[in-house]
């Protein structure tokens, strides 16, 4: 019984020690809440297309629930645990174009938690202007772009 209430205060202690964090975020003026990143238009991250890029060997955890695409933005619906630390999430491509008709293009979803331990299970939204992405001297104005982690194909149309 002493175990049980031993374990209950200390999950009571992480939770505080989270929203505390997070209050004292609030306080000082910083950004607490990831999804206002995405709200204002002229903050949206563009893809990051190098042809050196190298997928890094820890990518931590997500889980994409949808993904689909407005204009030149690439829209995607991610769901990951944490609460304490702000996530970082960037798409990036190597520019390497698949050759078919339309052509097709890789791209990467990756996450930094940042060290983030803290275990609520948060959802939010992040948008990426693809227009860097559009295949070179385009004649199909097309472009299908297969994101990992996600099964099916996403249309881009420009």
């Amino acid at each position: 019984m002493i175990r049980i209430i031993a374990i209950a205060m200390l999950a009571m202690l992480t939770s505080a020690a989270c929203k505390s964090k997070q209050n004292t975020a609030a306080q000082n003026g910083d950004s607490v809440s990831e999804s206002t990143k995405t709200t204002m238009a002229d903050t949206i991250p563009s893809i990051q297309v190098d042809p050196e890029f190298t997928p890094p060997r820890e990518n931590d955890l997500f889980t994409i629930n949808k993904v689909w695409m407005e204009g030149d933005q690439l829209v995607i619906n991610v769901s990951y645990s944490g609460g304490c630390e702000d996530h970082d999430f960037s798409l990036h491509s190597n520019g390497m174009y698949m050759k078919s008709m339309p052509p097709k293009l890789n791209i990467l979803l990756v996450h930094n938690a940042n060290g983030d331990a803290c275990r609520s299970l948060l959802e939010r939204t992040y948008r990426f202007d693809m227009a860097t992405a559009k295949y070179p001297n385009d004649q199909y104005g097309k472009l299908m772009l297969r994101l990992d982690g996600w099964k099916e194909e996403i249309v881009y149309e420009y």
